[in-house]
């Protein structure tokens, strides 16, 4: 009897991954040119000369071939800046928005797309995901960081004789209670 294997879920030849790169780009670009809603699988298979089916063995759905180049693009955009600032402080967090907002107003089109679709009611939960955890992340990696310092402290408050106020996303019950869910 002949066992069902699992695909790989990522391959590492140079072609395969150049091809990536090619779909999740002109992804980035219809995104930017006509929006989500106007992205269909045949027309980035077209544009990046790939059949359908090799969209769907890469990505499963429309919604995570979408999400993947979101945040492929994010990553890229990462990995190109440098900080002065260590990560996990706030300082980290005011220095990633200045350098990103110059960048952002390049692309004005692609960030109003990935926004309207970040607060509509009807975005797929892998698009919406990839979105809110890029901005998501670098914060809560800061709050856990403050979290465990003395700062956010009850008894170093008690010590000095202050009354303790808990920051108020500390007991955001979104986030959960601290250390903060990543």
């Amino acid at each position: 009897m002949v066992q069902a294997t699992e695909r790989p879920t990522s391959y590492s030849s140079p072609a395969i991954q150049a091809r990536r790169s090619r779909i999740l780009e002109e992804t980035r670009k219809v995104i930017a040119e006509q929006g989500i809603d106007a992205l269909s699988m045949n027309d980035i298979g077209k544009r990046a000369g790939v059949a359908k089916r090799t969209l769907y063995n890469a990505f499963q759905t429309r919604e995570r071939m979408i999400a993947s180049a979101i945040q492929d693009y994010f990553d890229e955009h990462m990995r190109q800046m440098h900080f002065a600032s260590p990560p996990a402080t706030l300082r980290y967090n005011v220095e990633r928005l200045a350098r990103t907002m110059p960048r952002d107003r390049t692309i004005r089109n692609y960030i109003l797309a990935i926004m309207a679709v970040y607060f509509s009611q009807d975005t797929e939960g892998d698009i919406w995901s990839a979105i809110h955890d890029m901005s998501r992340q670098p914060n809560l990696d800061w709050l856990n960081a403050l979290h465990a310092s003395a700062s956010c402290s009850r008894d170093r408050c008690r010590e000095a004789g202050r009354r303790y106020r808990p920051h108020r996303i500390c007991d955001d019950q979104r986030l959960g209670a601290g250390p903060y869910p990543g």
